[in-house]
């Protein structure tokens, strides 16, 4: 209204300007002219239809011949002036004739300056101007949401960027319509006379201008009488903390959420999409335990008006773990599970998918047996629950660093080279590796070795042990180690103890001439007869001579031994005797 004003006032002054030059006809002419123009120029001297609308603009400029054109002084047009330099005559390229029309199309959004020159007219008094303001056509932003009873409610956001529009104009598609300004609330209610598809589009609108060419947008909504409630169908844990559903379709245009029962009420946990979620959504939540608790899910539907709403079916989830270990030489796994009696109507016990056996039992285990801790077989629980299936964590039981075999019996221990060989039997257990302990001066056992075979050599003595004590351990095919072996202790000996004769007549009594008691380093025994001849060695201090030579027996009577070692001191010790061989 103020550039309007704005206007008069200058068109007052042009016609009271011509009244003084005596052009008195020609004034009222164009006053009658300008009060029926939509848009009058700043001197009254043309219109256009348009000083604002959406781009692309067509606009129109008429001149109201308002001044008389002599000698064909040409009217020159432009469409686009500089608003910096309105009254330059440069680049004013466009002619028209007196009270004739030209027109133009903005295609891109802005502020624009119409000016025309007269040529009849001198100076800056021969241009005039108006603006135009071209807006862009921007899509408006709104949902559509249903309620029950064919009535839907149409949200408009009023905040998109780039909408300058006044207002929005609403076609519901049943041939009713309404306009909505953004003064207005932005939501509205449309009810329809009867369940069908329809198609609503929004355009927007400017209160002065072309609203013809600006943006609109359409949705089409499919009315609903009752709300629709989801069913789900199947339900599978993936980890201890994540699930996937399938459902039925969710219908566009209703707020649906995931709620879980952990055994406090049903709570809301997640939104669903009807487009992104829409027969499918997986779940995953640090905060849920699902291979160690229970929980039921169901899907909440609502309408967007808020008065009705439901709920799908519930479908409980399964718990499922399991707890191994050695009985003998096999593994004895007990699987638990744990579910709910919510329309349960059977429970299958699968391995690798197959069915092993059925149960009614919401809570139960299950108890399996494997040769071997390499076994790789998969078991799982699934229910039927009114038709829903849920299934468990699909459990491939990973035995590795779980376990501990039982122990190998207590080792021996004998005296070999001057060093101590430990012995032990074979676990029942296939075994990778063993592993040797040997207590230390503290009194704790530390590992000195391991071996693939079922002894190991000991060459590490220090020469002040007076007392070696061992334990064994064994590696299975999944690296578990067993528990250590009883402990096997040995006393090393300084002294010498040896019979002064023998009698190997083969009645097992004092059959051998050997060292009678110790474990000595580095042992050496000869034995000689009376003419210094070598009748029999060794350097293992359990082994000894049993009256033979070369395969035949030696003649009674008396020899000599010598023996070497080296006491717990790592001195140097010799021993020469002699005894008598009866017969």
């Amino acid at each position: 209204m103020k550039i309007f004003s704005r206007q008069k006032r200058s068109f007052r002054k042009w016609i009271y300007q011509y009244l003084s030059k005596a052009f008195f006809v020609a004034s009222i002419l164009i006053l009658g002219q300008s009060l029926y123009a939509q848009n009058i120029s700043n001197k009254g001297r043309f219109s256009v239809d348009y000083i604002s609308g959406c781009a692309p603009l067509t606009v129109t400029l008429t001149d109201l011949g308002t001044v008389v054109n002599t000698g064909n002084a040409p009217i020159l047009v432009h469409f686009n002036r500089n608003p910096a330099d309105p009254e330059s005559i440069a680049g004013i390229i466009n002619p028209m004739i007196t009270g004739g029309s030209i027109d133009t199309t903005y295609t891109m959004p802005g502020t624009y300056l119409i000016g025309q020159i007269n040529g009849s007219l001198s100076g800056s008094d021969s241009f005039d101007f108006i603006e135009v303001v071209v807006t862009e056509s921007v899509q408006p932003v709104f949902s559509v949401d249903n309620c029950t009873n064919n009535t839907v409610v149409i949200d408009v956001d009023f905040s998109t960027p780039g909408d300058t529009y006044d207002s929005y104009f609403i076609d519901f598609g049943d041939g009713q319509s309404t306009t909505v300004r953004k003064t207005d609330p932005p939501m509205l209610t449309h009810v329809y006379a009867a369940q069908n598809v329809y198609t609503v589009s929004v355009t927007g609108q400017l209160d002065s201008g072309f609203t013809g060419s600006c943006g609109s947008a359409d949705q089409v909504i499919t009315t609903i009488t009752d709300l629709p409630l989801p069913q789900i169908t199947e339900l599978n844990i993936l980890s201890a903390t994540s699930i996937s559903l399938t459902y039925s379709a969710l219908e566009t245009n209703i707020g649906y959420e995931l709620e879980i029962d952990d055994g406090n009420g049903f709570q809301p946990i997640s939104l669903l999409s009807p487009i992104d979620n829409s027969t499918s959504f997986t779940l995953d939540n640090a905060n849920l335990d699902f291979e160690n608790n229970t929980y039921v899910i169901r899907i909440s539907a609502t309408e967007a008006c808020g008065s009705s709403s439901g709920v799908s079916n519930s479908v409980p989830t399964i718990s499922l773990t399991y707890n191994a270990l050695y009985v003998g030489n096999t593994i004895d796994i007990l699987f638990d599970w744990n579910t709910t009696d919510i329309d349960l109507i059977e429970l299958f016990l699968l391995l690798n998918g197959n069915i092993l056996d059925t149960t009614m039992d919401v809570n139960g285990n299950w108890l399996v047996v494997w040769a071997n801790c390499s076994e790789a077989l998969t078991y799982q629980v699934e229910g039927n629950f009114m038709g829903a299936v849920s299934r468990s964590l699909a459990v491939s039981p990973e035995l590795f660093g779980t376990l501990t075999p039982p122990a190998v019996p207590t080792p021996e221990i004998s005296f070999s080279g001057g060093s101590l060989l430990v012995r032990w039997s074979a676990p029942d257990i296939t075994s990778s590796e063993y592993r040797i302990y040997r207590q230390n001066s503290n009194g704790n056992y530390e590992q000195i070795g391991t071996s693939t075979a079922i002894q190991f050599l000991d060459n590490t003595l220090t020469a002040n042990t007076r007392q070696v004590c061992y334990r064994v351990s064994y590696l299975d095919e999944c690296g578990n180690e067993s528990e250590l072996s009883p402990e096997i202790c040995e006393n090393l000996s300084n002294q010498i103890l040896l019979p002064n004769a023998f009698t190997p007549n083969g009645d097992g009594l004092n059959d051998v001439f050997r060292v009678l008691e110790g474990v000595y380093r580095n042992f050496q025994f000869n034995i000689y007869n009376r003419w210094g001849a070598l009748v029999f060695a060794t350097n293992n201090s359990a082994n000894g001579w049993d009256g033979t030579l070369n395969g035949q027996m030696a003649p009674p009577g008396a020899y000599i031994y010598r023996i070497e070692y080296f006491d717990t001191s790592d001195r140097l010790m010799s021993v020469t005797g002699t005894f008598l061989l009866i017969r």
